[in-house]
Parts: structure tokens; C-alpha cells; sequence
């Protein structure tokens, strides 16, 4: 091949070598960017993640709402206030096919051994209400139920404020609602509720608080569902619902430490928490600043 032929073929080459290489590092970059602007749940390793939990018995018994699900011996459930965040949430259905976990496009889950039940809650057809969602979706919803429409405001990742009331414009419809939910779930994440969250120490516990995390690029969130005491040394204990990604039903979680109490937890967990799925630190619980 003349000298001069090679030349234009080497430069061809490495013309090309360079577009594969630029394509490359714009396809990195935007997933990078997209995992942490969306909700960011995921399994991942590192100290924060937990592996799969050990398979636990199915529940033989089908409980119709979370509040249905027998505290441990010597514990009665602690009072709450009415209406409260926390009674709606103790009051929510379960599904009762609480057999699988499904994602949003139909799919059942891979493991199957975190939950205890299903709450029945709808998760759409997309990819999108993942972890931090589930967490605002209960709390859209009882605060739609409630008609406290002004208070249904979220935090999104741009820093800006999705307000369910200018959003409406007047028309209060679930149809508006649920377009409503599903740009919150677009552009919030557990970063954006951390943020809008207020921090709250442990032993200082409610139903309705969070547990939320927003890692590097990885974050999850937990909710407290509801809580119990026991009678005679005044200890307490909670249950845990989550979502995860990609998007998939919420779910009560079972306690991989204690298959004796699960699904309920020892509220003197220690300096971590550890669930099926995560680990949380003591002082990720957060709370929604008004009921």
C-alpha cells in the first residue's frame, strides 16, 4: 500500500477510535447523571448494602391491613392521634396475593424472601415509583384523602418545589393527582427528601417517620408503619415498608435478624439498622414536618 494510502488509512482509524471513544463517556456520563437524579435505590455492595436475606417461612395467615399483623408478646400497639398520618398508614390494605412481588412491567421480582405482604398500592407502568416514591406516595395520598391540598408539596432534585396546588390549578380530580404523583416520582429522590425531611432521633420514633439515605450515587428509603410498646419494660418496636428499583410493589419487609419477631423491629437496634435489603445509620430517621 503506498505510503500515502496508509497514512489516510491510520488517520481514518483513529478518527474512528475517537467518536467510539466520545460515545462512550456521553453514555457513562448520562446514566451517571439520570441514576442520581432519579430515586436511587439499588442493590449494590459496600457497607451500606446487605445481601439477599435468608428465606423465611411464606405468612401462613393473610392479614387485610398492616395494623391486622399481631404485635410481639407482651407489646400492644402505642395510641395515635385521629386523623393522623400514622393511623392511615397502620389502616392501609394489603394485598391479598401476597405471594409475589411484581415490577412494574409485570415481572416478578428476583428475591422473593423480603417481604411479609404486599401493600396495596398501585405502582404504574413505568419505571418510576421506586423507593423515595412509595414513601411520597403514602404520603400524597393521605394528605389527598384529608383534602389538606396545600400541604402536598415535595422537594425536587433541581432544588425547585413541586406544589400539588399550583400543579392543580383547581381541578382537585385523581386523574390530576396521579399526573401530579408521577412528575414528583420523575424528579425527586432520596437526595430531594432527605433534604425536605427534618431529622429526628431514634428513640424519638412516630409512625409516618422515614428512614432515608442518599449515597453516592446510591440512597433508599424506608417508612415506619407502625409501632408497638411493651407493657412492662416500655421498649418499643416498629414495622418497615419500602419500594425498591426498578419500580415494584411496596412492600412490608420482613426482619432478617429475628425471624421470631419479624416483621417487627427492635427500636434499640443500636448505631444501625439492617433489613433485607439496606443498612441504615441511626440518624437517617426523618420526619415530614407537618401532619
Amino acid at each position: 500500500m503506498p505510503a500515502s494510502k496508509k497514512k489516510k488509512y491510520k488517520l481514518q482509524n483513529a478518527c474512528s477510535f475517537f467518536v467510539q471513544q466520545v460515545g462512550f463517556f456521553l453514555l457513562v456520563s448520562c446514566f451517571l447523571i439520570f441514576s442520581g437524579f432519579r430515586n436511587d435505590c439499588t442493590i449494590r455492595s459496600g457497607k451500606k448494602h446487605l445481601a439477599a436475606a435468608p428465606a423465611f417461612p411464606d405468612t401462613a395467615t393473610k392479614y387485610k391491613a398492616i395494623g391486622d399483623y399481631p404485635v410481639p408478646v407482651g407489646y400492644e400497639r402505642v395510641a395515635l392521634k385521629e386523623p393522623a398520618f400514622g393511623r392511615y398508614l397502620r389502616n392501609f390494605p394489603l394485598r391479598m396475593d401476597q405471594d409475589t412481588v411484581y415490577l412494574y412491567n409485570g415481572s416478578p421480582k428476583r428475591n422473593q424472601h423480603v417481604h411479609a405482604a404486599i401493600l396495596d398500592l398501585p405502582i404504574g407502568k413505568r419505571d418510576l415509583q421506586q423507593c423515595a416514591d412509595v414513601v411520597m406516595h403514602l404520603r400524597a395520598a393521605y394528605l389527598y384523602r384529608q383534602k389538606a391540598y396545600d400541604k402536598i408539596r415535595f422537594h425536587l432534585a433541581s432544588g425547585k418545589i413541586a406544589d400539588y396546588q399550583k400543579y392543580a390549578k383547581g381541578d382537585y380530580s385523581e386523574k390530576k393527582f396521579q399526573q401530579y404523583l408521577v412528575r414528583v416520582y420523575s424528579y425527586a429522590n432520596t437526595r430531594s427528601l432527605r433534604k425536605q425531611m427534618t431529622p429526628v432521633n431514634v428513640q424519638n420514633m412516630q409512625v409516618g417517620d422515614a428512614f432515608v439515605q442518599a449515597g453516592q450515587p446510591y440512597g433508599h428509603a424506608m417508612i415506619v408503619v407502625d409501632m408497638a410498646m411493651n407493657k412492662t419494660t416500655g421498649k418499643k418496636a416498629f414495622m418497615l415498608a419500602q419500594g425498591f428499583m426498578p419500580a415494584q410493589d411496596a412492600q412490608l419487609v420482613i426482619n432478617p435478624q429475628s425471624a421470631k419477631n419479624s416483621p417487627w423491629y427492635d427500636l434499640d437496634f443500636g448505631n444501625v439498622l439492617i433489613t433485607p435489603e439496606w443498612q441504615f445509620d441511626a440518624t437517617d430517621l426523618r420526619r415530614f414536618s407537618t401532619d
